[in-house]
């Protein structure tokens, strides 16, 4: 081989080193300064549980401060993200949720509500409501 061939091939190496060495460094960083990953969960409310604002959403609103209500069941169901961090030089794991969409609840006192429209029926009686068919 002439030298100006050697040369060449030395440059061709060095170029095929320097990728190697440049997705090492990447690999290094990920594995020393932390991965973080996310996931995205589907969530309900686990009964028996108390209405928390925070958390949840009243899907039937009467517009009152629900406050510590009872959750009779989910209506509807939340999203949350979930993030997991690996902490610098360490194999402590962070995670982290988000809540990005609260679950739709219904409340105890919904069916208070209707205990007065209840009242009073007899399942032998006729309907209350007269629809005329």
């Amino acid at each position: 081989m002439s030298t100006s061939e050697l040369r060449r091939a030395a440059e061709g190496l060095r170029e095929r080193t320097k990728s190697i060495e440049e997705l090492l460094l990447t690999l290094k960083y990920a594995i020393q300064e932390g991965i973080t990953s996310a996931d995205m969960e589907v969530y309900d409310v686990e009964l028996p549980a108390k209405f928390d604002p925070q958390r949840m959403e009243v899907a039937y609103d009467d517009g009152e401060n629900n406050n510590g209500d009872q959750v009779l069941c989910t209506v509807g169901l939340g999203l949350k993200k979930v993030v997991t961090k690996r902490v610098v030089e360490s194999t402590r794991i962070d995670r982290s949720e988000e809540i990005m969409k609260k679950p739709d609840v219904v409340l105890q006192s919904l069916l208070e509500g209707s205990k007065n429209y209840c009242e009073g029926y007899e399942p032998d009686s006729p309907h209350p409501i007269d629809l005329g068919l």
